[in-house]
């Protein structure tokens, strides 16, 4: 390895035009040299000018994929798959690089080669800037030495990266930490370096910044701990527990409040959750003035933070969980709005446009393929098609001699009146097709008819006696037999005295077995000699149609196969949306309705059903709304294996969208954090809330409440 290895430098961001041109400077006047960096700039689908700052940097830039939600973890696996160097430095788009870094990191890999990552200490640029920022700054950093997990920040080898497969591409927070665990469960360490990494510019000033920070901060950690439950590991598992009891009592005392005014004893409530939820600010300021190395009043601000975090974080770990059951995480959004002016803009004209015109403002109306009309069915033409018809079936039985006509392994009973001498019980046909009578020798009954048999008996023994009257008949039959396979309850060989039919095989292996809820059996085909097969409607068959019981011949094979895996698959606003096995003659409707209806906000005019035929989407259009109010069943066509059937949402349910989209909840909170700036209340409050951040050099004075 030489001296110098290759890195590649990976920073992640998205509108990021007031910090970007500084984090990718501070790469280039690192101290490494600039022949062995490549930089690289994944952009999360910036709007501002954050791409060509990158271009004039001079690094390479790279897009995350068009229409999906960036996250941190995609950004990143774009970055260091597009490079070869085996180490990558990762980066955000608002920290600065420390010049020494690189050096020092490298130095540490090349000496352990067991180390799969290293990172130092990332500090905030302007930690007297909020109190928020200092908090962030308190946080940051964990002890020396090996550590669990790495953050944002952090210098890897390629090699461990490849190994797990990179970053987690869904989450939204938590993705680092999930990545060094599963780095970690490969045998390779993490080490935290106490020397400076990066200077980091959190930007944190607003009430509902912290908030939404600590909303995400929850949501990794139960991301995390869910993924990890069973490790050995007991990454953040302490830290959800915290959440979820503290911040659990948080909402307790509120129910417990609201209680109370109707029935004083739940007062006692409200107390005993507020003091779990104020454990912090009552009994960790010793604590944290140990721990973090700050004065009584930080540490008394601290323990604030520490206290009221757990709301927003339980809030957090309650969407992951929502998310699990719904199958919807948390996405970042592709594109933000800037401004309230311009949120405000996007409202006016949204309502203008459902108002008037009432269509869709998102999604573009699909133009069905007039010329398809031919390829979707509403009658059973489709279906019927694939089986044998009445008139096929009846030719196919008369193939089947109305007479038993005898063979080797039959047994036969012959007896001749007032001769008991000739008679024999039992007397069973040879391989060759003879039987013996006595007097008369041997008589040739392969292929032949009882009658035909009965006759020439009685002719020969006529030569002896006078008018003998000989009966003959069969007593087991061995040909007029069938082989049954397939879905049956007793598959093997079957034998009939006499005409057999399909029914009459189906009753002698048992019948049709009692199947899975979700089985079905549709279609029999009745196998006869090398090249004859025909296919018989079972279903139809079983309903009662017995010109479809077709007759059997000796030595037929009927089969009943399982049933096929054919599925349709139904989308949109249903409220079961999913695949859906194919029994005959399924239709739209049927569908539609096996998937439990259409949900609330669908929109009923709106139904498609898309058909691929040699390569070509065949579309059509169908209105529910006419089947359910003018009773027009004209398009309610016959599903076929691999339909897909899919109900748009109306109007005003995509407008309802649009308006949780960007008006989130967060802005409130905004609001009123800015008229309480304006009115200059929110210093006051602050002070109030999180003490004063420049008393380092006040009298500490100590009270009993405070230990």
């Amino acid at each position: 390895m030489t001296e110098h290895a290759n890195i590649d430098v990976v920073v992640i961001g998205v509108n990021a035009a007031a910090t970007l041109r500084d984090c990718l400077e501070s790469v280039q006047h690192s101290h490494w040299p600039q022949d062995a960096l490549r930089l690289f700039y994944v952009d999360g689908g910036s709007v501002d000018e954050s791409c060509d700052i990158a271009l004039e940097c001079g690094a390479e830039l790279l897009h995350l994929e068009h229409g999906i939600a960036p996250t941190p973890g995609r950004g990143r696996n774009v970055g260091w798959q597009a490079g070869k160097a085996p180490y990558v430095q990762f980066l955000d788009s608002d920290t600065l690089l420390d010049p020494e870094w690189l050096a020092t990191g490298m130095s540490l890999l090349q000496a352990e080669h067991s180390c799969a990552a290293v990172f130092g200490n990332r500090r905030e640029q302007n930690p007297s800037a909020s109190v928020y920022n200092w908090i962030a700054d308190l946080e940051w950093n964990p002890p020396a030495g090996k550590v669990a997990a790495f953050g944002g920040d952090v210098l890897v080898r390629r090699e461990a990266l490849a190994k797990v497969g990179g970053y987690d591409e869904i989450l939204v927070a938590g993705e680092d930490p999930d990545c060094s665990l599963r780095i970690g469960e490969r045998g390779w360490s993490i080490e935290h370096v106490d020397v400076p990494m990066t200077m980091h510019d959190i930007g944190m000033t607003k009430l509902s910044q912290w908030a939404r920070r600590a909303f995400r901060t929850g949501y990794g950690y139960a991301a995390v701990t869910h993924r990890h439950f069973r490790s050995q590991e007991s990454f953040w598992k302490y830290e959800c527990g915290r959440i979820l009891a503290r911040g659990g009592a948080a909402l307790c005392a509120v129910l417990c409040f609201l209680l109370g005014l109707f029935s004083a004893p739940w007062l006692w409530g409200t107390a005993v959750a507020g003091f779990v939820l104020l454990y912090p600010r009552i009994f960790s300021i010793r604590k944290f003035m140990a721990q973090k190395q700050i004065t009584r009043p930080k540490a008394r601000t601290y323990a604030w933070h520490c206290t009221m975090v757990v709301v927003p974080q339980i809030f957090g770990m309650f969407r992951y969980m929502w998310g699990i059951l719904t199958g919807q995480p948390l996405q970042n959004a592709v594109k933000k709005l800037a401004t309230a002016g311009q949120r405000l803009g996007l409202f006016v004209v949204l309502a203008l446009l459902v108002t008037l015109s009432a269509c869709n403002p998102i999604r573009p109306e699909i133009v069905p393929d007039e010329h398809s009309v031919g390829e979707f069915k509403t009658d059973e033409g489709a279906i019927k098609s694939r089986f044998a018809t009445e008139e096929a079936i009846a030719a196919f039985s008369q193939e089947v001699p109305n007479t038993y006509l005898m063979g080797p392994g039959d047994s036969l009973e012959l007896k001749v009146w007032q001769r008991p001498e000739l008679s024999d019980r039992n007397i069973r046909v040879a391989p060759d097709g003879t039987i013996s009578v006595m007097r008369i020798g041997m008589v040739q009954v392969k292929g032949r008819s009882i009658q035909d048999v009965t006759r020439e008996i009685s002719k020969r023994l006529s030569k002896f006696y006078e008018r003998p009257e000989v009966r003959l008949s069969v007593s087991r039959y061995a040909n007029n037999k069938a082989f049954v396979l397939g879905r049956v309850t007793n598959p093997g060989l079957i034998t009939f005295e006499g005409e057999g039919t399909l029914l009459e095989a189906l009753a002698l292996c048992g019948g049709l077995p009692l199947l899975r809820k979700e089985a079905f059996l549709s279609k029999c085909a009745i196998i006869r000699g090398r090249d004859r097969i025909v296919w018989v409607d079972l279903g139809d068959l079983l309903e009662g149609n017995m010109a479809l019981n077709a007759k059997i011949m000796n030595n037929d094979v009927i089969y009943i196969p399982e049933s096929e895996d054919k599925v349709a698959y139904v989308m949109g606003y249903v409220r079961s949306p999913g695949a859906i096995r194919l029994k005959s003659r399924i239709t739209v409707l049927d569908a539609i309705m096996h998937s439990g209806g259409p949900a609330q906000g669908a929109d009923m005019s709106r139904c498609y059903l898309v058909r691929n035929k040699g390569g070509k989407p065949l579309i059509r259009r169908i209105s529910l709304r006419d089947v359910v109010e003018k009773g027009d069943f004209s398009r309610n066509y016959i599903v076929e294996d691999n339909d897909v059937i899919y109900i748009g949402s109306s109007a005003m349910t995509d407008f309802n969208y649009v308006m949780r989209s960007i008006i989130p909840m967060m802005d409130v909170l905004d609001l009123g954090t800015n008229v309480l700036e304006r009115f200059g209340v929110m210093p006051h409050l602050r002070e109030d809330w999180w003490g004063c951040l420049d008393c380092d050099q006040q009298d500490l004075k100590t009270d009993d409440d405070d230990d």
